[in-house]
């Protein structure tokens, strides 16, 4: 079945951010495609074997209705609330006088009056509020009234006011509301004329939820507007209401009197506010009739013709209400239809159907379209109502997360089953489903496999109203770690991809640790592409290319230029590692390339795995030096002391990550050059996905530039003794690691005092590449290290101060301490 598929954001507003009503306005628009009907059964389908009968739906009607209804109004003969049960109390020198309430300013929050309304506001989408008055005091910025919480500050404050007199440029009056943090005004643009004193006036405020505004009316006629994308709702439960007080702010208290004021849920037409204003506050237009439904409908269908009823109510007391027209805009009118005859009389109090006809006429997907009613509600002549159908839409459901195991890492392929829920109206069909390494490391996504071939023996299949599941397996031999996982995707016909967070734990039956004795796991001699001592064959990127014996990679790019070895399994399994290679810079100053980086690029650094050998750091300049991170953190051995950089000249570098010594350590020709504390182990990385030779994983650093003679991974972790083998052995030969390192025979030609200094000449032995220092006693027994001492192969010896009656000197490997 070809799927058209039409995604439409929820009634939530997101902070009023968000078109609130897609059906409306803003809606997404969408592709229809037409499709042959015809029965659910091919040859090949497979169905999947039900699991139980999910919830559907045939018919929902928002809960927001199309009304004004009068909630609170306090007419000041008395304290009470004649409409509901918010009853006013009074602070400080407010006071009844007359069927007003007066209010004689002052400071802040001084004489005011309060109404407990709280609940009203957080129930509300769209709120209109009247009130007349009369200022006797011009003040700027005092208020009418101002309904809110206080927060840290004014920005925090979640209200919503009426200010007769701003103190902005011709004092206009405004209005404004503040969700907490993103106040929305009518003071923007042209306002109207500033108000006089001992003048009697009418304001009405309308918050038009549907209607995306903010509308400001004095005596009946519109003042001031702004574009609002908000619900009262989100204030909450407010717990300053005051009449004549500002809320948080330092504004003085109103000096003035108020004849009447009232609330209504809901946003109040033009008409009935001028109508309104015209009877003035001591009476209420009787609105009658009065149309009432709901603001949309969405409605579901396999495929065949459907009919929606339209509930009218006539919320009148007295008088008959007639629907005389009702038409179709939008997109997709050419399938619906009015069913019912017009016109449409509703008595009072009555519902009435109106019969909508949909036929999808063999389209699938998601069809939208606005009523209109036209009706002799005079307060309201005009009525939209969003209609949507949809056909044969699937509703896929899925945990986002599931959890399997423990299971033994001794154990052979275990067998899973995913349970899925079809809760829509159409077959769900399931075209793909494979698993991925998510937006985090780290991460086993290639230890799991789909059980069904979806490519011979086609979609899996959903029956509407159902469930069934989709079989996986799980292979947990050698990993160590508690909790392996990978993320299912499910490509189906529904526009939810769903994204299954698998994790299976796994339990480990041998105690992680460092392997007694280093095994080679991964040997490159770049004769070819091929792993002679396991099965990663190496695959070549961009310009890399293996010639004369050496992967040559000539740099430049971000992964473009580099070779990759699929070695995450080893990776995942081991405990300690050890990574072997024999290479030369092509230029010595390359700034954070890497030589090699294993790891899985996350969503960011933090949400990465890796480990690497950088030869020139940038921090500090030239150091090289390695890595690793884990999902808790990233440890290097850049931290003082640093050995040199590198020269230029072909180098045999052994990185070892040893779990059971807790130190990551750098060996350049045989020789310790830098190590750091550690407490991990190598499985931590988990089953890694991107592991490159020449280039860096998820950082924007550029490919390194050089040749690679040899590489070679081994699990377990190398000692001194093994790395100098190693490199006394060379690269076109396997070290014979049970084999100790042969002593050098280093000759001293002459020993001098000149100047009152020691100097050592005529020295032979000493090995290129390597580094030495000297130490020096009075007695054979008491040799110390010379400060400064350090040196290599080929530089001149330093010197050391013949102190004493006598001086004994020595040249012994490895740098200074």
């Amino acid at each position: 079945m070809v799927r058209c598929l039409f995604h439409s954001h929820g009634s939530g507003n997101g902070g009023g951010l968000l078109p609130k009503h897609p059906n409306e306005k803003n809606k997404p628009m969408m592709k229809k495609i037409q499709t042959p009907r015809g029965g659910s059964g091919a040859p090949g389908r497979a169905l999947l074997a039900p699991i139980g009968k999910a919830i559907a739906f045939a018919l929902l009607g928002s809960a927001s209705l199309h009304a004004q209804d009068l909630v609170h109004r306090w007419s000041f003969d008395d304290l009470n609330d004649s409409a509901g049960s918010a009853n006013v109390a009074l602070t400080g020198g407010a006071a009844l006088s007359g069927g007003r309430l007066t209010l004689p300013g002052g400071s802040p929050r001084t004489n005011y009056a309060s109404v407990p309304i709280g609940p009203t506001l957080a129930s509300a989408d769209s709120l209109t509020v009247e009130a007349w008055f009369t200022v006797a005091t011009l003040q700027n910025w005092s208020k009418v009234w101002m309904f809110g919480t206080p927060g840290a500050s004014g920005a925090a404050s979640r209200y919503i006011d009426f200010t007769p007199r701003t103190g902005i440029t011709n004092n206009p009056p405004s209005t404004g509301f503040n969700p907490s943090g993103a106040e929305v005004n009518t003071r923007g643009g042209e306002n109207p004329p500033a108000l006089a004193a001992g003048t009697p006036y009418l304001s009405t405020v309308v918050f038009d939820d549907p209607g995306d505004e903010i509308r400001l009316y004095l005596n009946g006629v519109l003042a001031d507007s702004v574009a609002w994308n908000g619900t009262i709702s989100q204030l909450g439960e407010t717990t300053q209401n005051f009449i004549g007080a500002a809320v948080f702010y330092g504004d003085s208290d109103f000096a003035g009197s108020v004849d009447e004021l009232r609330i209504w849920k809901g946003a109040m037409s033009e008409a009935q506010v001028a109508a309104n204003a015209a009877a003035g506050p001591d009476a209420i237009v009787p609105h009658d009739p009065r149309l009432q439904t709901a603001r949309s409908f969405t409605a579901a269908s396999s495929g065949e013709a459907i009919t929606i009823d339209v509930p009218i109510t006539n919320l009148g007391a007295e008088d008959n209400l007639t629907v005389s027209s009702a038409a179709f805009e939008g997109g997709d009118t050419d399938l619906f239809s009015v069913e019912t005859g017009l016109p449409l009389v509703v008595a009072p109090g009555a519902t009435v159907n109106l019969t909508i006809g949909f036929d999808p006429v063999g389209f699938t997907g998601s069809f939208p379209t606005t009523l209109v009613l036209g009706s002799d509600d005079a307060f309201k002549p005009q009525e939209r109502i969003g209609i949507t159908v949809n056909v044969d839409m699937p509703e896929i459901s899925v945990p986002p997360v599931v959890s399997y195991g423990p299971v033994a890492n001794d154990a052979p392929v275990q067998a899973f089953d995913l349970q899925i829920l079809n809760e829509g109206l159409g077959v769900l069909e399931i075209h793909d489903a494979f698993f991925i390494a998510g937006p985090a490391a780290p991460t086993h996504f290639q230890q799991f496999a789909v059980t069904h071939d979806f490519g011979n023996d086609g979609p899996l299949f959903v029956a509407a109203e159902s469930g069934g599941t989709l079989s996986f397996t799980f292979d947990p031999a050698g990993l160590k770690g508690p909790v392996q996982s990978g993320v299912l995707r499910l490509v189906t016909n529904d526009y939810i991809t769903g994204d299954v967070d698998v994790r299976i734990e796994v339990g480990v039956t041998f105690p992680p640790g460092g392997e007694e004795t280093p095994v080679l796991a991964h040997r490159w001699s770049f004769d070819d592409t091929s792993d002679s001592a396991g099965s990663a064959e190496v695959e070549l990127h961009g310009s890399a290319a293996v010639s004369g014996g050496q992967l040559v990679l000539s740099g430049g790019g971000t992964r473009v230029n580099h070779a990759s070895v699929p070695i995450g399994a080893t990776i995942a399994k081991a405990s300690s590692l050890t990574v072997e290679a024999w290479f030369t810079a092509a230029a010595p100053a390359q700034t954070w390339r890497k030589a090699w980086m294993f790891g899985t690029a996350g969503a960011s650094a933090a949400q990465s795995t890796y480990i690497d050998f950088t030869p020139y750091s940038g921090t500090p300049e030239g150091v090289p030096s390695s890595s690793f991170r884990s999902v808790t953190g990233e440890l290097t051995t850049r931290g003082d002391p640093n050995p040199a950089p590198l020269e230029d000249r072909k180098y045999h570098c052994v990185t070892v990550y040893d779990s059971e010594a807790d130190l990551i350590s750098i060996y350049l020709d045989g020789v310790l050059a830098d190590s750091v504390a550690w407490t991990g182990e190598v499985f931590q990385l988990g089953n890694t996905t991107q592991n490159f030779i020449g280039a860096a994983v998820f950082f924007g650093d550029t490919d390194w530039a050089g040749t690679v003679d040899e590489l070679r991974v081994w699990t377990g972790a190398f000692t001194a003794a093994n790395a100098a083998v190693s490199y006394a052995t060379g690269e076109n030969e396997l070290p014979d690691l049970d084999a100790e390192p042969g002593p050098d025979t280093v000759t001293i030609g002459s020993v001098q005092v000149v100047g009152g200094n020691i100097v050592i000449g005529g020295v032979s032995g000493l090995v290129a590449g390597r580094r030495y220092h000297l130490e020096t006693g009075v007695n054979l027994d008491d040799f110390a290290p010379v400060a400064g001492s350090t040196f290599s192969a080929g530089d001149p010896i330093p010197q050391v101060p013949a102190v004493g009656p006598r001086r004994f000197v020595r040249i012994v490997e490895g740098p200074e301490p």
